[in-house]
């Protein structure tokens, strides 16, 4: 269900998103099963994400993170840092604490090699220094991500990086 939840909140059905979601949360809570109840929340903030209602989005993320870390899963541990590393950064609420869950995602990326998630996650560090005029601390990171980006990179985090410099 909650695979579904996530393709209905890409075709902007979040009516049925969250719906989904908030099933599949009462059965995780059913199951005593950690990992669906912070996969569950995520969704449910990344709804309220997408409404603009970024209150709701970053209390279901902290709930989401407070599940997360009673498991052992790092890969849903990075996402819920990088989640709300976009929040505060992209909705410019505060961008040293999203820098901070940014660069908590990131230990979990680079436990998981995940050299994509390193990359975006990097990027998004970078730009976020850039936005407080922190050039130095942000060029490392942007510096950082270029070899991955120049050799591998998807298209948007070309665009990305080219931006960035």
């Amino acid at each position: 269900m909650l695979i579904e939840s996530g393709n209905a909140l890409y075709r902007l059905q979040n009516e049925k998103s969250t719906y989904l979601a908030e099933l599949t949360l009462n059965d995780a809570f059913l199951w005593k099963d950690n990992v669906l109840i912070a996969k569950s929340y995520n969704m449910i903030g990344l709804n309220f994400e997408d409404h603009y209602d970024y209150k709701k989005a970053m209390q279901f993320y902290y709930k989401a993170l407070s599940f997360a870390n009673k498991t052992q899963n790092d890969t849903i541990k990075d996402w819920i840092y990088n989640n709300l590393g976009n929040l505060l950064t992209s909705k410019k609420v505060n961008f040293k604490k999203g820098i901070f869950y940014y660069k908590e995602g990131l230990i979990y990326s680079n436990k998981l090699k995940d050299s994509t998630e390193i990359t975006y996650t990097q990027l998004n560090i970078a730009n976020a220094f850039f936005n407080i005029k922190d050039y130095k601390s942000g060029i490392t990171y942007l510096n950082n991500s270029c070899h991955f980006v120049k050799t591998k990179g998807e298209l948007e985090a070309k665009i990305t990086l080219y931006s960035l410099y």
